[in-house]
C-alpha cells in the first residue's frame, strides 16, 4: 500500500475501535446514579460582605432579592466589570455512598461552601500567574455525608466575569459517588481522546511523509493542521485533563494549539483553490493572533482562557472569507474545492449540534464535533490522495512522452547513420573512380611523352 494511502485507512479505521460513548457503566441495581445538578441554580454578581468575625454574609442568605434564577451553572447575563460571581443550589436528598462533587474546568479560582463551611477551594481570590491554571483542572472532591437538603454556594473569581469556563452542557455539575464521578469522566470523553490521539498520530505521519518529498507542501499543511487539532481534543477532554497532572503543559498546549490549527487548515485550502494570497493572508493572520495573545499571557496582560470568546469571534469571520474562496473555486469547476465544503459542512454541523446542546437549545446527549472532524479530515486526505494520484499520472503520462520523444530520436538517429554511411558509400566510390582516372591520365601522359 502507498504511504500516502495510510492516512485514509488509518482516519476510516477510527470508528471501528472507538467505543459507544452512550453505553451506561456496569453498575449495581442498587446503587443510585449521579446526578447532574441542572435545575434550581441562583446567581449574584459581585463579593458578598463579611461581618465581625470575618465570614460572608451570603453564606446565611437562603433569600434576597439580590439572588437571581439562571437555567444552568452558566456564565450569568450583565456582567458589568464584577470579577466575582456567586451561585446557590439546593443539594437532592439522595444518598451516595463516598458522595463527591464534579466541577467544570473554570476559567479562575473557586471555593464551594455546604451548610456555610467551605469544603473545596482552589486557587488565589485574586489576579496571580497561578491562577490560569484553573481552566485545565478538573475538580472532582468529596463532600460530607449530611449534605442532603443544604445549601451548596459556590464562589467564583474571574479576571473577566463574563467568562468564568462553563459553557457548555457538559460542564455542569454533578454529584454522586465517587468512582461513578470518575466513570463518568471517562465514559464522556473516552471516543474524543481516542480521535484525538489518531487526529495527533495522522498528523506527524502526515508531516513525516512531506519531509521525504521535495516541495510537498500539501502533507505539511495537512500535517500540521491534523496534529494540531489532535491536541486541542485530547488536552481538552476532561480525561486528558485528569490523567496528566502538569498544569503548565495542559494549559499551554491546549490553548496554543487552539490558536494555530487554522493556520495548517488555510494553507491547505491554499493549495486547493489556489487563490494563494488570499489563503496566505488568513493564516498570517491567524499565526500573528497567536503570537500577540501569546506575548500578552506570558506578559501578564490577558491570561489564555480569556481570549476564546474572541478568537471565536475572529475565526468564525476568517471563515467566512475561507468558504466564499472555496465556493468561487467550486462554482467554477474545481472539484477539491467541491469536497473541502462537502467536508466542512459536517464539521460545521456537528459544531452546532453541540453549541445548540450546550446553550441548552437542544436536549443533552453527546458532543459530535470530533467525529464531524474525522469525516473532514477524511475528506482532507482524500484531496491529498486524488493530488497525488493526478500528479503521479501526469507524471507517468510525461514520462511516455519522453519515452516516445527519445524513440523518434533513436529512430531519427539509425536513419541519420544510414544516411551517413551510404553516403560515405557513395563518396568512396566516386573517390576510386577518380583515383582510377587519374592513373589512366597519368598512363596516357606517359605515352605521349
Amino acid at each position: 500500500m502507498k504511504p500516502r494511502s495510510l492516512i485514509l485507512v488509518a482516519l476510516c479505521a477510527a470508528a471501528a475501535f472507538v467505543p459507544n460513548p452512550a453505553r451506561g457503566s456496569d453498575r449495581a441495581t442498587d446503587a443510585p446514579p449521579a446526578v447532574r445538578l441542572e435545575n434550581g441554580w441562583q446567581y449574584r454578581w459581585g463579593d458578598s460582605p463579611v461581618d465581625s468575625t470575618g465570614a460572608f454574609t451570603w453564606l446565611h442568605e437562603t433569600t434576597g432579592d439580590g439572588w437571581q434564577d439562571i437555567d444552568a451553572f452558566v456564565t450569568p447575563p450583565d456582567a458589568g466589570d464584577q470579577t466575582f460571581v456567586w451561585y446557590k443550589i439546593t443539594l437532592p436528598e439522595t444518598r451516595w455512598q463516598n458522595p463527591s462533587l464534579s466541577f467544570p474546568t473554570l476559567a479562575m479560582a473557586v471555593e464551594v461552601y455546604v451548610g456555610g463551611t467551605r469544603i473545596y477551594k482552589y486557587g488565589d481570590m485574586e489576579w496571580s500567574s497561578d491562577t490560569k491554571y484553573a481552566a485545565v483542572v478538573t475538580h472532582l472532591f468529596p463532600i460530607e455525608y449530611d449534605y442532603p437538603g443544604k445549601t451548596m454556594m459556590v464562589r467564583i473569581y474571574s479576571r473577566d466575569a463574563s467568562y468564568i469556563g462553563a459553557e457548555h452542557a457538559h460542564d455542569w455539575v454533578w454529584i454522586g459517588s465517587a468512582s461513578d464521578l470518575v466513570g463518568h469522566i471517562f465514559r464522556h470523553s473516552l471516543d474524543s481522546t481516542i480521535l484525538g490521539c489518531l487526529f495527533i498520530f495522522t498528523g506527524m505521519f502526515s508531516l513525516m511523509l512531506g519531509r521525504f518529498r521535495e516541495r510537498a507542501y500539501f502533507p505539511f499543511s495537512f500535517g500540521a493542521f491534523a496534529l494540531l487539532i489532535g491536541l486541542f481534543y485530547v488536552f481538552s477532554d476532561p480525561l486528558a485533563l485528569f490523567l496528566i497532572k502538569s498544569p503548565v503543559a495542559k494549559l499551554y498546549t491546549r490553548f496554543i494549539s487552539f490558536l494555530l490549527f487554522p493556520v495548517g487548515l488555510y494553507a491547505f485550502l491554499g493549495h486547493i483553490v489556489g487563490a494563494r494570497w488570499v489563503t496566505r493572508v488568513l493564516w498570517l493572520a491567524h499565526l500573528a493572533f497567536a503570537v500577540a495573545v501569546l506575548s500578552l499571557d506570558l506578559l501578564g496582560v490577558v491570561a489564555l482562557p480569556l481570549v476564546g470568546q474572541v478568537f471565536s469571534f475572529f475565526f468564525a469571520g476568517t471563515i467566512v472569507v475561507a468558504l466564499f474562496t472555496a465556493l468561487t473555486s467550486a462554482i467554477g469547476g474545481n472539484r477539491d474545492a467541491k469536497i473541502f465544503i462537502w467536508g466542512f459542512t459536517i464539521l460545521g454541523l456537528t459544531g452546532l449540534h453541540d453549541i445548540l446542546m450546550g446553550m441548552g437549545n437542544i436536549a443533552y446527549w453527546h458532543s459530535l464535533s470530533h467525529w464531524g472532524t474525522l469525516v473532514f479530515l477524511v475528506s482532507l486526505a482524500y484531496i491529498m490522495e486524488r493530488r497525488f494520484t493526478e500528479n503521479h499520472r501526469r507524471l507517468k503520462v510525461y514520462s511516455r512522452e519522453l519515452e516516445d520523444k527519445s524513440e523518434q530520436l533513436e529512430e531519427h538517429s539509425r536513419t541519420l547513420e544510414q544516411k551517413v554511411t551510404e553516403r560515405t558509400r557513395d563518396l568512396d566510390e566516386k573517390n576510386r573512380a577518380i583515383e582510377e582516372t587519374l592513373r589512366e591520365l597519368k598512363q596516357a601522359q606517359q605515352q605521349l611523352i
